[in-house]
């Protein structure tokens, strides 16, 4: 073994042992709703050495990177045993994406991956070429249940090499070690993407929360998010599908909008976190949005404020995708905070806390979407005029 091997090596781990050992602080003040932390949690420097490196001096003599990691992003979240466990998609060098978990005890610093990456159990009859964007659901019938795109190459077009059919996988566990995969879910129409389970069931039946399809996103009539209806999760076949929150012109979400995390239950209803992309001068903007829908009925929103929740802001604005936001998976705690997890630029991953008090008061009470700039104003200049008397 080389002199020089030896240092390169020790001046990896070490620096990336001083990583996962860094402390998080929160930025600034916030804007009232949420706390931004300084730090991206996960990033592609937060892969352990091994993943990367041949640590065999013989055939790596010059350390070099051998199998390299591009980002880390868009986990799922979910608290189990006392830890946060984000379950990140890792993208390599060469373009292919496998899910990794991580762990911490305070969910804002310290993640460190589990020893291995998450072991997919294989589909029959067709070779997946890539996995992508994961959400867990605890489930009331005592399962821990992963959704996720596996990505396949569509035979039918050969000559389009971009050409892919995108199906939402399903795997549950209740130990976070055993995995049992499922069928796939199986769409009437266009095939899904960002497929969320519902934690509950819905008036004794299975239910996803999924995206349009992008070439329905393309037509004036595409509904956004939409409620798939199904009787069992053995053979999750969709007999029905309802939307819920629709694209809408001039807004947040008027080229695209599908489900982000899985629907936190609060004494008021169940809060949704969505993502919401629309074009501008420097490419599509995508960012996070909240409504709220009815206990009993998931299919009727209750509250939905005007304008987005979190955006991309300065360095967050840079990467892969720049301008871009996008969360699969926040943590409601048993003291009543959230933690949301975002990743920015299809990069890396950051965090902001907020607590249930504080959601539900945005939701609540935020003015809805205008729809014109003169609602809009109006409803700005009611809130100035109430606010002059407190300015005296």
């Amino acid at each position: 073994m080389s002199e020089f091997f030896k240092s390169r090596k020790l001046q990896v781990f070490d620096d990336y042992n001083t990583l996962l050992k860094k402390r998080n602080k929160k930025k600034g003040s916030g804007n009232g709703i949420f706390s931004r932390y300084r730090n991206p949690v996960l990033t592609a420097d937060h892969i352990p050495p091994q993943w990367i490196y041949d640590l065999n001096p013989d055939t790596n003599p010059y350390f070099m990177t051998r199998m390299g990691v591009n980002s880390v992003f868009n986990p799922a979240a979910i608290e189990f045993e006392g830890k946060i466990y984000l379950v990140a998609r890792v993208e390599g060098y060469d373009r292919k994406s496998f899910f990794a978990v991580a762990e911490s005890e305070t969910g804002v610093d310290n993640f460190r991956f589990r020893d291995f990456p998450l072991e997919i159990p294989p589909m029959e009859n067709a070779v997946e070429v890539n996995y992508a964007d994961m959400r867990l659901t605890r489930h009331d019938d005592g399962y821990i249940y992963a959704s996720f795109d596996t990505e396949i190459k569509d035979e039918g077009r050969p000559n389009d090499l971009s050409a892919i059919k995108v199906k939402c996988a399903i795997m549950r566990t209740k130990d976070f070690v055993n995995w049992e995969r499922l069928p796939n879910l199986q769409m009437p129409d266009n095939t899904p993407c960002d497929c969320i389970l519902h934690p509950e069931l819905v008036n004794g039946k299975y239910a996803f929360y999924i995206q349009s399809s992008v070439k329905s996103l393309t037509m004036d009539t595409a509904p956004g998010v939409r409620l798939a209806i199904l009787k069992t999760i053995e053979n999750p076949v969709v007999e029905q599908i309802r939307p819920i929150n629709r694209r809408r012109f001039f807004s947040i979400n008027e080229s695209g909008t599908g489900p982000g995390a899985p629907p936190l239950k609060t004494p008021h209803g169940w809060v949704h976190l969505a993502y919401g992309t629309r074009y501008t001068d420097a490419g599509v903007r995508s960012v996070l949005y909240t409504f709220m829908t009815d206990l009993k009925d998931p299919l009727k929103v209750i509250y939905e404020p005007g304008g987005y929740l979190l955006a991309p802001e300065g360095k967050e604005r840079m990467g892969d995708e720049g301008n871009k936001v996008f969360s699969n998976g926040w943590v409601l705690r048993d003291d009543g905070s959230i933690l949301i997890y975002y990743s920015s630029s299809d990069t890396r991953v950051h965090v902001a806390v907020t607590n249930i008090d504080k959601i539900t008061d945005y939701l609540m009470n935020t003015p809805p979407d205008g729809r014109d700039t003169r609602t809009t104003t109006a409803q700005r200049m009611e809130m100035i005029r109430s606010n002059m008397q407190y300015l005296k």
